[in-house]
């Protein structure tokens, strides 16, 4: 089990709080890679697929992946096997903030295992979210001064300069998306991580 699951598991047996953090982070996983099989023209039979996904541009279930989305997807079923994870898809929703926009991305992330980062009270100058980090992604929102800027998600296979970032706005999630903005960590009020 890895260290972010075994620190789950044993924060799991000090606080209830602690199992919605593991249900968190496996509703995110399952989104991700799914999205991932959605891209490619996977048809849903799940409850809770069919309620995400629109099926009626599906070619079928045995689908080619992208290389890129094989690789995420890969990382994303081992992280999901040693840490236990398991989402009812009977239901026909996942408590995850702002799907609607996650399911804009054209360019997926899967969340960090290991680590995060989060720039509290941003300073500097606004600047615009995409749904990719390529030349054909459209805009998903915009950084303003004073927003918290959250970096929980692995962006190793994206292009260089390129990160993804979830904004809050008075502790409220308002956006997400990639962004080749430079990061200057001395523009926060406050930084973890």
């Amino acid at each position: 089990m890895n260290r972010l699951f075994a620190a789950l598991a044993l924060a799991l047996a000090a606080s209830p709080a602690s199992a919605q953090i593991v249900d968190e982070y496996c509703n995110d996983y399952w989104l991700v890679r799914n999205q991932a099989f959605n891209m490619a023209g996977y048809c849903f039979g799940s409850a809770l697929g069919q309620a995400l996904f629109d099926n009626s541009d599906c070619i079928g279930q045995d689908v080619a992946l992208s290389p890129r989305n094989q690789t995420l997807v890969a990382r994303i079923r081992d992280i999901e096997g040693r840490g236990g994870c398991h989402v009812d898809t009977s239901r026909t929703s996942l408590p995850i903030p702002l799907t609607g926009l996650r399911l804009q991305l054209t360019d997926l992330a899967a969340r960090d295992e290991h680590s995060g980062a989060g720039c509290f009270g941003w300073t500097g100058a606004g600047f615009t979210l995409w749904s990719g980090f390529r030349a054909d992604r459209a805009p998903l929102g915009a950084v303003q001064p004073g927003d918290d800027l959250i970096f929980l998600y692995d962006t190793r296979d994206a292009q260089r300069d390129w990160y993804y970032v979830e904004v809050e706005r008075g502790g409220v999630p308002v956006g997400l998306g990639w962004s080749d903005t430079p990061m200057n960590w001395d523009l926060c009020t406050e930084a973890a991580g």
